[in-house]
């Protein structure tokens, strides 16, 4: 229920489910499991850790900030609901999948990514596509063995680039 701070770990698990209710701060850190579904509702801050595990799914309600580190994984699905700042850090995985619904209704220009960070490592040599799609960037993906390369299409058919070993630079077209 309503708590100004919460904090879950899990242990080795065949599989885990959390869901949090809101709350002004939360903490979860998921040891090895074979599969972990987390739903976090409105929250101030989250903070996911998931340790290595079959399968990880994640999806957030709205937030001020966000804040998933995924470990090895053989599948990652993380959905970020409406939120005022999303940091997402990959490690390596067989297969991840990010999906932003209705990034903000304040921000609707290709900028608002640089609230919402996503780091991937090098992963798996048999996954070398990144695809997203969000109501705002109808179409953004990566396709490069280590994520070298970053294309964007807004909604209003502004084209964004950019090409980073570690995507942590954006340049506009």
């Amino acid at each position: 229920m309503p708590s100004h701070h919460t904090t879950i770990t899990t242990m080795p698990s065949h599989h885990t489910t959390i869901t949090t209710m809101p709350s002004n701060h939360t903490t979860i850190t998921t040891m090895p499991s074979h599969h972990t579904t987390i739903t976090t509702m409105p929250s101030h801050h989250t903070t996911i850790t998931t340790m290595p595990s079959h399968h990880t799914t994640i999806t957030t309600m709205p937030s001020h900030h966000t804040t998933i580190t995924t470990m090895p994984s053989n599948h990652t699905t993380i959905t970020t609901m409406p939120s005022h700042h999303t940091t997402i850090t990959t490690m390596p995985s067989h297969n991840t999948t990010i999906t932003y619904h209705a990034i903000s209704p304040h921000f609707h220009h290709y900028h608002a990514i640089s609230l919402h960070t996503i780091t991937t490592m090098p992963i798996s040599p048999h996954y070398h596509h990144y695809h997203a799609i969000s109501p705002h960037y109808h179409h953004y993906h990566a396709i490069s063995p280590h994520y070298h390369h970053y294309h964007a299409i807004s909604p209003h058919n502004h084209h964004y680039h950019a090409i980073s070993p570690h995507f942590h630079h954006y340049h506009a077209i």
